[in-house]
């Protein structure tokens, strides 16, 4: 037996471990104001007072930007409370917007590592709650989490769970890094091959006049139908938050409207985020759903579908070449948008049907293997995180032994 087994068949089972609200063992704390455009605007050089922001949010501030009485010098817990809802632990001096809360703790009761790591057990329930009890975007009160019952075993067993699950964090992360490592390598390798079968200097080597160039506008168009956003939830609808860069598709939004109308997307169109074009956001839909006005909805005239497969012209408008064009007539500075009629004059290569289905094929491969969760190193790194999830979750069950 090792040495958390020994401490928790002792403590655990003889119902020994104490539970008390995390009001009781913590001391919440004011953040300050300060604007997400300040945030951005800080230069990353990692010195000074690192500032949480929302979802991901965060920067180091020079100390003369920050209140002293809003610093945090000691370790403590910052609750993500908005939109995304989660907790992240610090223990550099750090301060964070006044939407989001943090706890410091009692040393005397509990560790801050041991509680950061039992919230973390605590968070999809958290976003489920915030989104049951919010009419726009998910969101916790502070009586959500001053009220959570924490488990509160002796010091010597909180010190020794902190321990094993730092350790598998450390080995986790590199073994993560490498496998994100190889998969950067394999989209890069990935984007060259799409590019060169793409390009009309191989379509016309194989194929010579059967191919033929053709303005995005002379088959396509963007949806002029709407839908309500009643008709929409979290699956069917797509903005440009839950669109994810570098062409990876795009993930459950946090939140549907429930005011605006959207445009209608049906299975085959394709999606383009047009704020920021840079992030190089597109997903090739698979279902009936509402966008948001930033995002394009580029659908196939009914006369031309048997000209281009929708797969093709997704594969043709997720180049490096369109995103290349598209990015040189955004406009704005601070948040540039696409040029929706400069995206309509984008001239493109199209070879016959055979040839689209050939380069679907391949492309639809290397698309499966860094894209698809379900298979490639995506899944491993995720199979990884899950195993360390599920550990966490066994170390921090302090339900007592029947």
């Amino acid at each position: 037996m090792s040495r958390i087994d020994d401490l928790l068949e002792f403590y655990v089972t003889n119902s020994a471990v104490e539970w008390r609200s995390l009001d009781s063992i913590a001391k919440r704390n004011k953040g300050f104001s300060v604007t997400a455009k300040l945030i951005n605007e800080q230069k990353s050089n990692n010195e000074g007072i690192l500032v949480f922001g929302a979802g991901n949010t965060k920067a180091y501030f020079n100390p003369k930007l920050v209140p002293e009485n809003r610093t945090l010098k000691k370790e403590c817990i910052i609750v993500k409370s908005r939109g995304y809802i989660d907790f992240e632990y610090c223990n550099i001096p750090c301060a964070h917007k006044s939407e989001l809360w943090s706890y410091t703790c009692d040393s005397s009761l509990i560790s801050t590592k041991f509680l950061y790591y039992f919230l973390k057990t605590l968070t999809e329930s958290l976003q489920n709650h915030a989104r049951a009890t919010s009419v726009k975007i998910p969101q916790l009160s502070v009586g959500d989490t001053d009220s959570l019952m924490i488990p509160v075993p002796p010091l010597e067993v909180q010190d020794e769970i902190v321990r094993i699950l730092d350790s598998f964090t450390k080995l986790d992360a590199e073994l993560e890094a490498e496998l994100e490592a190889e998969l950067e390598a394999r989209r890069k390798q990935y984007e060259y091959y799409r590019d060169s079968l793409l390009s009309l200097e191989n379509l016309t080597n194989r194929l010579g006049n059967a191919v033929r160039l053709v303005f995005l506008k002379d088959i396509a168009s963007y949806s002029a139908k709407k839908i309500p956003s009643s008709l929409t939830d979290n699956s069917s609808y797509v903005g440009v938050d839950n669109l994810i860069a570098n062409k990876r598709g795009k993930k459950l939004s946090d939140y549907a409207p429930n005011t605006a109308k959207l445009s209608r997307f049906q299975p085959g169109d394709i999606l383009i985020g047009n704020i920021r074009p840079y992030l190089r956001k597109i997903w090739h839909s698979d279902l009936n759903g509402g966008a948001s006005g930033d995002v394009l909805v580029i659908t196939i005239k009914s006369e031309k579908r048997k000209e281009i497969i929708s797969k093709f012209l997704y594969h043709v408008l997720a180049s490096e070449n369109f995103f290349e064009y598209n990015n040189r007539f955004a406009r704005g500075a601070k948040m540039p948008r696409g040029d929706k009629n400069a995206v309509m004059d984008y001239k493109f290569p199209i070879p016959p049907i055979p040839e689209q289905e050939r380069i679907v094929a391949i492309l639809d491969k290397f698309d499966a293997l860094v894209n698809d969760l379900s298979s490639g190193l995506p899944a491993e790194i995720e199979a990884r995180r899950k195993q360390y999830e599920y550990y966490r979750d066994q170390l921090l069950n302090f339900t007592p032994a029947k």
